[in-house]
Parts: structure tokens; sequence; C-alpha cells
């Protein structure tokens, strides 16, 4: 029976020798042994067979004894048959040969043509394999490098000491001059870890080279894969396994280049060594027509998917691992072991026979991811525990540094361990092996000085070797005296050196480039057993040689730089740095435009690790690839310490630089890299005081980010904006988080995390109106009440007006009537009138009661007196066209004061109808301690006559200040009047609302909410905690303004509604919710984002601040369905991404003006506006139509100086355009028009039948008429961006209500939409019904 392993095998019980090998195809195989020298054939031994295993037993053999293979069998070349009993054959199990391989022409196995058998007898040329029994297991213990600190060394052995004048001369040359002091020393000074030998097994040159001159320096042309060649180890196994004791004994590890992708047989045309003539057609890989596949080309590929070849592969692995003590193998061209027939298969047999094996697995293995056959190229697709050659990160780098523009993404890919190929498998950085020159290509040295290939000496016409180099020259091609020139190009490896030691991943440096070796241009020395590539130690760069090593040091020592992870940006722990933060010149991290510049040369980042098993770590890098000099900007290294410079590759042999602090700005020389660690800071106590006095940028970025305070934002321009560190400063300390330091925003930042809580709900739908859930499309009418006209107002729309304007839109078939915020303005400065700017929103203004009722509602003689003292002043003030809000607020306050004596008088000594006082008192209650606050407020104010809190007393600043009790006990008459005027209005608001639905109104009055309050006001006052201090909601650059907007209100605090519940914004729209069927969102957006510009700054230096959105949705839910109230989103400007999407998810309608919504320049069909929306022509910040047409905006515009007449000319040609526009919109919507309409003085009663006739054909669900639209007015109720420089929020419709309804212009418009808007009668438009109906 044949022994189990296959080759020599020594019974010591029987006291000889098994021999096995495997042939499927050969009909026998013979043994021939030889004499001591190899020269005499003594005998041959028939072998056996059993199955494939051919075998016999000799006795008496002993170490020493030569032998060879002969094999029978069919000879057909073109079908793999080599069988040749005149060639002698080497065991491929062979662990010694007696000679190296030298090709010979008795080698061949044909005679003269193809398939012509040779007869010459090859044993006279062929090396004799020699026995040698096994050794025993070394007593040196293998080094354990984790991979995170391996750093490989790449050397040829031959070419390593040929030229060493510290090996002696026998030596020089072979694999037991590694293990020489001056190797030795030279290795540790390195700081290299893991010693890579390029192949040292049995080769044979290639046929082409002999008759060059030339012969085989590399030996990635096997032929006996478990015998060492006698040209690198003349000693045999025996000196492999010593010199690799010698290196473990010093703490390195030794690695084998194995070459399982092919032969030195080569094509069909080559010898007859050992493989190819004992089965080659199962050895090797062939094609359907019997000939060779070549996806190696070297002429054959070994199949090593077929049981054979992987038993071998394995076995010369374990062989080397065992019998040698190496520590693991990098695998040449190893796509091809992982080949099968249909191509690459990471989960190959052969691979998994390695990954699995007892010994093999737990070895360093690393795979040349590639070959050259069809889908060769398998970079990132090796199973574990597999690694692999990184060529992309040689190519990324060499291009970076050439100068490629659009690099820098890639770099910092490289730099951070190349997730895009590793991180897929599950494996890490270390997977990569990074290299920037190794023995294939250009040297280090010959990557800056040879833009081409300089080949002639390998004889091939310079047609070897690739043309893709991707190196540079520095303006001269190879060796030059210019010591400009030659600075550079040192200059240039030092940065590539540092920027190979600085990435994550495993790191490989061959042999000689850390000291300049040369191949004069050579980039494929495969053939140049010379000079070329033995290495020039005389010449050696001693100085260069010192840099590699503080490079090697430098990763040793810091964690960071070598961690087996990928970054993620994420705190390494609870509150602390981030593992990565890429960094700009500025020392703020990169923003997308800048990662995005294509001629971006400057790239930083800082790193950072936890402690664990190394202590923690943080490193700073700058890369700066440019021809200039760059000021960069160190970021805070933290808890007392500073930063320390550990190399500058421009400044390789300088004095060490002197410590850094953090936030200082530093000099990253032109195309250089200069590393900082941070380490303790040693300085006295006040200068760490100093320095602790700062706070980082990125942490307060990071702080910014988990508090929802966007870093990064973009306009509608399409341009990308970073907010500055002063913006997030004033933000978040806004809103309470501590930045006064980098150690304090670290506490705020682990603050935030622990508070971190889960997912938020998902909001349910909001109320829906029937009607609007049956698909019914509604209209209704849009006006500012103040604006509002009623014959025996005093001079302002109020609530009477309300109600009447309520009943003429029911009369009318309207379903809403639309207003402006009621919220409380200033009563001790009436001259601040925007509803948009309130001083309260959750109360009303009592400049909207109606005076008139007062007198009978209270049986006030003296509410009667006053009101008629200020006849003459009331008639007048009615007859205005603008609000004189003093005026008129003076003369209410009077008939109101009075009214309340009366009130107060009879509510203290009992004679109040009981029904006023149960309502009264229930009312008061029902407003709790918000209601009692804001009165509070008013009283004080009004005692100070102003509401800066500046000039309040002493004590009164804060509603927690120490003198508000008593100015509770002072002010208690002026706070009832307060809770008075309240209470009526309240009661004057829900009779206009009742009013209005008994007239037909189905939904109602639709209020609208302010997105904030004035800083000085009672809701701030009242609950400070509950805004954020110092900044102000704004808005970017939009069509409402071209320079953005700064509103002067302080945003809620988002932070404290999560905390709370938003039990701040659900009080405010309960609120707001009141008497109304429908509710306004003004700014919508900020239920999901709001844009903060801190106080001082301009729009453009603002940011997004995000808030709790599903949150505050389910809040309007909860509310609206409780209150059945409509909810309307106004979603203008900048609208995020999902936005509207969810809104609509939610009910929650939103607004479609027709002056925005275009296709292109044309205007967009009504018909397709989202169903969901609420269609008009505009807003009060928009001209009115009448307006628009005669371009009254224009003229507004010419006044403030914001276009000359030029400009006003081009904008007046470009409006007559949008006429034109407008036209074909109507005409396509059902409408036409004629030419003339448009240049009326005023809109005539056809154009606006035909407007909002158009808007009617919306798809959306409602459909708004703007009263100053119809009432023909020209002046906009608002002009963005002014305030007392045009007559804001005063301006009065000149007809009364009555009129109005009773005016052509609205008898048209509600002829157009009843005859759009009847029951049934929808568009179809995008949204058929609303989601979730």
């Amino acid at each position: 029976m044949p022994p189990g392993r296959l080759g020599a095998t020594f019974d010591a019980v029987a006291a000889g020798v098994h021999f096995a090998v495997r042939s499927q195809h050969a009909s026998r195989l013979t043994l021939c042994l030889f004499d001591a020298e190899g020269r005499e054939e003594l005998r041959r031994v028939a072998m056996a067979r059993d199955g494939d295993i051919h075998h016999t037993f000799v006795a008496g053999l002993d170490e020493g004894t030569r032998y060879g293979l002969r094999a029978e069998g069919p000879f057909d070349p073109h079908r793999g048959f080599f069988f040749n009993p005149a060639k002698l054959l080497v065991d491929p199990y062979a662990v010694e040969l007696d000679r190296p391989f030298v090709l010979a022409p008795s080698m061949r196995a044909h005679a003269g043509e193809i398939g012509a058998m040779s007869e010459a007898d090859s044993a006279p040329d062929v090396p004799k394999a020699v026995l040698r029994r096994p050794a025993a297991p070394s007593a040196t213990p293998r080094p354990r490098i984790a991979p995170e600190r391996r750093v490989i060394y790449e050397v040829l052995v031959r070419g390593f000491t040929k030229r060493h004048p510290g090996v002696p001369l026998a030596k020089r040359g072979t694999v037991a001059a590694l293990a020489e002091p001056a190797i030795l020393d030279h290795l540790k000074t390195l700081g290299v870890t893991t010693i890579e030998l390029m192949p040292i097994t049995a080769w044979i040159d290639e046929r082409h080279l002999g008759p060059l001159g030339l012969t085989n320096a590399w030996g990635y042309s096997p032929i006996a894969y478990l015998a060492p060649d006698p040209r690198l180890a003349p000693g045999g196994l025996t000196e492999i396994r010593d010199t690799i004791n010698a290196l473990h004994a010093e703490g390195f590890e030794v690695l084998l280049d194995m070459v399982f992708n092919h032969t030195g047989e080569s094509d069909i045309l080559g010898p007859s060594l050992s493989l190819r003539g004992l089965d080659g057609p199962t050895y090797f890989r062939h094609a359907a027509d019997g000939e060779l596949i070549n996806d190696t080309g070297c002429g054959n590929t070994l199949a090593c998917d077929r049981p054979a070849t992987l038993r071998l592969v394995v076995d010369a692995l374990r062989h080397w691992a065992l019998q040698a003590g190496v520590d693991g193998f990098r695998f040449d061209l190893a796509a091809t072991l992982g080949r099968r027939a249909d191509g690459f298969d990471p989960h190959h047999p052969l691979l998994a026979a390695i990954a699995s094996d007892d010994v093999l697995g737990e070895r360093v293995l690393i795979a040349e991811p590639w070959d050259v056959g069809p889908g060769g190229y398998q970079l990132g697709r090796f199973p574990k525990p597999f690694q692999e050659w990184n060529d992309r990160f040689r190519d990324d780098v060499r291009r970076f540094w050439r100068g490629d523009a659009g690099l820098t993404g890639l770099l910092a890919t490289r730099l951070a361990g190349s997730s895009d190929i590793f991180q897929a498998s599950g494996r890490g950085p270390a997977s990569g092996i990074n290299f920037i020159a190794c023995h294939d290509g250009f040297s280090l040295a010959d990557t800056v000085a040879y833009e081409r290939k300089h080949n002639l000496a390998n004889g091939e016409g310079n047609r070897d070797g690739t043309d893709a180099n991707n190196s540079w020259n520095h303006g001269v091609e190879g060796p030059t005296d210019d010591p400009e020139i030659v600075a550079r190009r040192k200059r240039d490896v030092r940065a590539l050196l540092a920027t190979l030691f600085v990435s994550r991943g495993t790191p490989m440096l061959t042999a000689g480039d850390e000291f300049g070796r040369t191949q004069g241009g050579n980039n494929n020395a495969y053939a140049q057993d010379n000079a070329t590539t033995w290495l020039d130690w005389q010449s050696a760069d001693r100085e260069l040689i010192a840099f590699t090593a503080r490079l090697a040091a430098a990763r040793s020592a810091h964690p960071a730089l070598r961690q087996d992870r990928f970054v993620s940006g994420r705190a390494v722990e609870p509150g602390g740095a981030p593992d990565v933060i890429w960094l700009a010149p500025s020392g703020l991290a990169m923003t997308t435009p800048e990662w995005q510049t294509a001629d971006n040369r400057v790239l930083g980042l800082m790193l950072a690790t936890a402690d664990g098993l190394e202590p923690a770590s943080r490193v700073v890098l700058w890369i700066n690839g440019g021809s200039s000099d760059v000021a960069v900007a160190l970021p805070d290294a933290e808890q007392e310490r500073v930063w320390r410079e550990l190399f500058d590759s421009a400044a390789p042999d300088g004095a060490p630089a002197p410590d850094v602090e953090g936030l200082s700005t530093t000099t990253v020389a032109a195309r250089s890299v200069r590393l900082f660690a941070a380490v303790s800071d040693v300085a006295a106590a006040p200068v760490r005081a100093r320095r602790r006095a700062g706070v980082d940028p990125n942490v307060l970025g990071e702080l910014a980010e988990a508090a929802g305070v966007e870093r990064d934002w973009w306009g509608l321009d399409g341009i990308g904006r970073r907010a500055s560190p002063d913006t997030l400063r004033a933000i978040l300390a806004g809103m309470g988080f501590a930045v006064g330091s980098t150690a304090q925003a670290r506490e705020s930042l682990a603050y935030l995390h622990a508070r971190a809580s889960g997912a938020p709900r998902h909001a349910p739908p909001c109320h829906l109106p029937p009607a609007l859930a049956e698909d019914h499309k509604l209209y209704g009418l849009a006006a500012h009440l103040y604006a509002l006209r009623h014959d025996g107002d005093a001079g302002v729309g109020d609530f009477e007006t309300l109600a009447r304007v309520a009943e003429s839109a029911g009369r009318m078939g309207a379903a809403l009537v639309g207003v402006n915020p009621f919220h409380a303005l200033f009563a001790t400065d009436r001259s601040r009138a925007s509803p948009y700017h309130p001083c309260d929103r959750r109360f009303l203004d009592p400049l909207y009661i109606d005076v008139a009722c007062l007198p009978k509602m209270f049986d006030s003689e003296a509410a009667q007196a006053a009101l008629e003292s200020h006849a003459g002043a009331i008639a007048m003030l009615a007859e205005g066209r603008l609000v004189d809000y003093p005026a008129v607020a003076a003369i209410k306050d009077a008939v109101l004061r009075a009214a309340f004596e009366t009130f107060d008088q009879r509510a203290e000594t009992g004679r109040l109808p009981q029904a006023l006082a149960v309502e009264y008192a229930r009312f008061v209650a029902e407003g709790g301690e918000a209601l009692a606050g804001f009165a509070l407020f008013q009283a004080i104010a009004h005692a100070a006559g102003t509401t800066d809190r500046a000039r309040w007393p002493s004590g009164l600043g804060a509603i927690t200040g120490p003198g508000i009790a008593q100015a509770r006990r002072d002010h208690a008459r002026e706070i009832r009047y307060a809770l008075f005027q309240q209470w009526l209005a309240d009661r004057q608001l829900a009779r206009a609302s009742a009013r209005g639905k008994a007239a037909g109104l189905t939904i109602g009055l639709y209020r609208d909410l302010a997105v904030g309050s004035a800083p000085d006001g009672a809701e701030t006052w009242t609950a400070p905690a509950d805004f954020v201090s110092g900044v102000s909601v704004g808005a970017p650059p939009d069509p409402f303004s071209a320079a953005g907007q700064t509103w002067c209100v302080p945003p809620l605090n988002p932070f404290r509604l999560a905390e709370t519940g938003c039990a701040a914004f659900r009080g405010l729209v309960a609120a707001n919710m009141r008497h109304a069927g429908a509710l306004r969102i003004d700014h919508a957006m900020s239920l999901t984002r709001l844009f903060f510009v801190p106080d001082g700054a301009t729009p453009l230096e603002g940011t997004y601040v995000r808030y709790p959105f599903e949150d505050m949705l389910g809040v309007l839910s909860d509310e609206s369905r409780a209150a059945h109230c409509l909810m309307v989103g106004e979603d203008l400007g900048t609208v995020p991404w999902g936005f509207r999407e969810r809104t609509t998810e939610a009910d929650m309608l939103g607004m479609r003006i027709l002056l925005f919504e275009r296709d292109g320049a044309d205007f967009r069909l009504p018909a397709r506006y989202s169903r969901t929306s609420v269609a008009s022509f505009g807003t009060h910040d928009l001209p009115t139509f009448g307006g628009w047409l005669r371009g009254r905006d224009i003229d507004v515009d010419v006044a403030l100086g914001r276009i000359d007449a030029a400009g006003a000319e081009r904008r007046r040609q470009e409006r007559r355009a949008e006429f034109a526009r407008l036209a074909s919109m109507l005409v396509a919507a059902g409408w036409p028009t004629e030419p003339a309409w448009f240049e009326a003085d005023t809109p005539p009663p056809a154009l606006l039948a035909a407007l909002h006739g158009g808007l009617a054909s919306a798809a959306s669900a409602l459909v708004l008429v703007q009263t100053d639209d119809v009432a023909g007015e020209l002046d906009a109720l608002n002009v963005p961006g002014t305030d007392r420089e045009q007559p804001n929020w005063r301006r009065r419709i000149g007809l009364s209500v009555e009129a109005l309804e009773a005016s052509p212009a609205m008898q048209a418009v509600v002829a157009a939409l009843k005859g759009r808007l009847a029951p049934g009668s929808a568009a179809a438009g995008d949204g058929a019904r609303p989601p979730g109906r």
C-alpha cells in the first residue's frame, strides 16, 4: 500500500524510504537513483500503482541520496501530454536539489517540430532531488506580531546583500546573509517587523534569456515548490531554518513569496522538468482544444481547483511553515489560485483549504489579487483571513503627488485604509498591503526621476514592463547634477514614504527604497542579476534611512495611525473625540465643496483612538501636495496637552520643532507631510490655563451636529456654505450648552449623548374637514383684518369687521376666511405694527376689540362718554388710508379703561351679572400661569412705559426676579385690566367665528401662527428657557429676499422642546386654534428646521438648526384632531428634502403660489399643483395682483435704491413678457383673456374672474381669494426687507366689507369660482385623494 504522504518518506522501522508520486495519466513511473555527485544513474525502480498514486519502497537509502523520476504515457503536446521516459523529472515534493536549474536543449520534450518526441536523455542536465530527513521542531519561538503593528520589508535575497560590505563575501547573495549582524542591525534600525523574501524555491530561467546573456534575478519561474534554490541557500533547508531562527530571535517575522500560479516549464515549447512531464493535463489548465491556458503571462497556468494541485500547494505551504518556521506567505498572481473553469471564485476550495488548515490558517496570508487572464483583477474579493496587495494605494498616492487633479478624496480613502476595497468583506484596513513601490515597476527613487520606462537592457526593445508608471521627473529624465532638482526629488521621496507610513493598512517597503535604490529607470528588472538589482550599500542615503526609521517609530508609537478599524467619524468614547476629522487649512472639518474642488492639494486629518489594549492616541496629519507653503490651524490638543511634531518630511534632518499649542497656526511646507501627536503639556500652570481657554472648532462642530445645528447648508443658488465657529458657538450657547472651552464642549457633548433617546413616534394624520376628505374643492377669502373696513370702525379692522367679512364670505359660498395673526403686539409702542413680530403669540391684541359695543355690554356710562368724546377722531381715523396705530390704540385704550372701571367696580362689589362673572373667572382660570404671566408683563411694561427690560426697575428683568412678588402687588389693578382685555378679545373672536359658521362657512376662521415673537416681548420674558437667546430666526437668500432675512425673533429651543415633550409648542398651537377651523403655520419648515442668525450677524452667517419634527408634527396632529382644525403649512422658500412628502402624509396642506409655480419660465398649469395644497395668486409679502400688473413692486425697488433706472426698465420688459405667459396659462386652464385687460389701471372684473377661474382649475384642495386683489389695491401690505421705509402692515382697503361683496369684481370672481368648485368637480391633479383617506 502507498504511504499517506507524497514524495520521499523515511521509514525508520523498515530502514528505507517510501516514494509516492501522483499521476492520473501516466502509464508507468520509474524511480531513478544516482551517485553522490548526481551524475551517474545507478538504478531504476519501477513504481507500483494504486489509483493515481505511483509508489515504491527502497531499503537502505539514507540522507544525501540523489534521485529523479521518469514517466511513460501518451505524448501529445497539443492535448497537454508530455510523457517521455527520456526526460528525468524532479519529484514535486523534493525538499532539496543538488544544483540549480540551468536550461539545456536536452530538457525539451520535442525533437524539432512539436509532436516529435525527443529521445535525448536530460538526466545529465537536470538537478537531482536529495533525500533529507525532516527537521526537529525549532526551539526558537515565533514572534506574534499584531496585524496593525506589521511593517513588511520586501527583500530580493540575492540583490539585497550581494554588494553589502558588512556581509562575508561567501555569504553575500544568500539567505544566510540575512542573519549577519550588519543586516540585523539595519533591520532593527529601520523599524520593520516582517521580512518578505521574494521567491527562494528552485527556479529556471526563461528560455529567451540565455541568448541575451541574461539570467532571472527574481525567481518567479519555479519548478520545485518544496526545495530552496541552491544559489540562494547552498546549505539547503537547514540554512533557511537557521536564518529564520536568527530573525525570530530578533523579533522579526519571515514570509515567503510563493508562485503557485505557473511553473517554469512555460508554454508548449518549454522544458519538461517536473509537473508537465508527470501529468500535464492534471496539473495545468487547458482550453477545450487541449492547448495550454495562459492566465499568468508565463506560458501555463496551474489548475488549483484540482485535488492533485490543491494538495501540492497545501503540502508545500505546510512544509515551509513546519520545517522552516516560516510565518506566512505572499501568493504571486493569486487570482489564479482562485480560478475555476468559469472564472475567479472567492470560495475556491484551495483558498478555503488554506484558510481552514490548522497550521496555515493562523499564518500570514497575502494575496497578489490579480493575474492577466479574463476577469483577473480581483482586488478586495479575497476572503478572510487573506490580506491583499493594494495597488490602488500605490497608484492613487503616486498620482496625488504627481499633481493629478481631483485626487484629494481618493487620497483620503487610501489614508484611512481603503474601506472602499476591504470593508465589504468584513476585513479591516490591515488586510490591505499598502506600498508605493515594490519589485515590480519603478523603485521609489525612480518614481520621481523618470517619466518613462527604460528597459532596453532586458532585450525586448523596451516593450516589456508597464507604461502606467504614474511617475514624474522634475523636468529632467534620469540622473542629474542639478542640486535643485535633486533636492526636489528627495523631498518627494520623503513625502511618499511619509504617506505610506501614516496610512492605515499594512505598509510594505521594498528593500533599498529606504536609502534611494535606483534601477536606472528599468521597471521590469527581473532579468537583471547584476548591479541593476544589487543594492548599492556604499551609496546609501543615510539621512533617508534615519528618516524612514523615524516614520516607522512614529507609526509604532501611535495606535491612531495603525488601528485595524475603519474610521467612522463617531466618537471613540462617549463625549470624546471622533475617530477621524478631515481638516481644511482653516482647521475646520472639510466641506463638500472643498472635497469636490479639483485643485485642492491640502488635506489634514485628526485621528484618535480610545484607551484599551494600548493607551489612547491622538495625532494630526497634514499633507500639502501643492507648490506653495500653506498655513494651517491645529485642533485643540485638549486635557492639558500640546502638539508635538513627530516628523516634517520637508525638514527631515532639522532640529526637533518646539511643541505647538492647540488652536494655533503652523506652516506646512510645499510638497510635504507633517505629523503631530498630542502629548502632556509640561508648561507652567498659568500657561496651561491659557491654553485651555479656547474651544476646538471641530469639537464645537461635533456638539453642533449632536444638538441639531447644521454645520453645512446649501442655498437655492446651489452654493454650499459652512457655518463659522463663531456662529456655532453663539447658537449653542443660546441653547444653553457650555461652550467656553473644548472641555466644556466635550462635557456638553457627553450630556447630549447620555440623553439620546430612541426613534421618535410617527405622528398620525392631522384633522381633515369632511368636504376635503371627500375630494371636494373649496375656496375662501384671505385678508388682513386691520386692512378691512366696516361702517363705524375706529380706524382699524376689528372683530366686528371680522364677523361681517365672515358672514359675507359665508353668503358667497366660501368655506373659510383667512386672516393675519391676531397676536398681541406692543401696547407701549404702537408703531411696532408687524403681526409677525409680536409681543406674545399666545394672546390676542386688544386693538382688535370692537369698543363700540362696550357701553351697551357693560351698561357703562363712562365707556359711552369716552366713546363720544372721541367720536370726531374716530370718524377721521375711519376714513384714513393707513392705520394710525398709536391714535387708534389711544382711543381704544380710553374706551376700554372706562369699560374696565365699570366692570372692575361691579366685580368687586358683586354687582356684575353672574353669567359674565362666571365666564370671566373661567377664562382667567383656564389661562393659567401663561395668562397670568402675560398680564403681569403688560402691567410692568405699562408702568415703565417700555418693554426694554434694561429700563425696568431692578429685579424685574426676569419673571423669576426678586422683585416680581412686589410687582404683582403694586400692579394688581393693571394686571386685572390686561386680563379683562384678553377676555373681551377672546369673547369677540368667538362670536365672529360663530357668526361666520352661521352664515355658511363650513370650515370657519383660518388663523395664522407667526414663526416667532419679539425678543423683548412677554412670550420670551415669561418662559425664557423655552427660547434660544442671542439669535434670531431668519431665512437664507431666496425668491423673497436676495440677501436673506433676519426676522429679529428668538426661536424656540429645540433641545428644550425635546426634553419637555414640546410643551411650549403645544400650548402655543392650542392657543391659536381657539375659535378656528384652520390654522396656518407660518414658515412651516420650522417644524423640521429653522434658519438661525446670531445677533449682529448677516443671514449668510447663519445656519439651519434641526427641530424634533415628528414630535412637533405629533403635537399638531393631537391638537388639530382635538379642535377639529385643518392644518396648513407655509412651505415656501428653501424646503428641506422630504418635508412636503411627510406633511402631505400627515394631511397638512401646503401652499402653492401662482407667482412661484413655474415650469421653466412659464407659469405652471394649476391642474398640476399638489392636491394637498392651498392655491393663491400671492401672499402678503408679494405685490397685489393689481400692483404686479402696474409694476408697483418695481417702483418700490427704484425708490429704495435697490435697482437703477436701467434695471427697472429691464424688469418692466420682463414683466410684460410675464403677462403673455400668464395669459397663455389661463387659456390652457380654460380662461382666455384680452391683452387690453392687462393694461387697465386696475384689474377689470373679467381678468380677475379669469385669474381665479384659472386658480380654481388647480388640483389644490383650497383656493384663496385675496381681498386686496379683488378690491384693486395696488400697494403691497408688506415689502420684505423694509420697516418704516414703507407703510408696512398699515394700508387699508378702500372698500368696506359690504361694498366689497357687492362689487362687480367680487361678483365675477365668485361666479368663476362657483363654476369650478361645485361639489364633486375636483380636478385630477397630482393627488386625487389626500394620503391616508
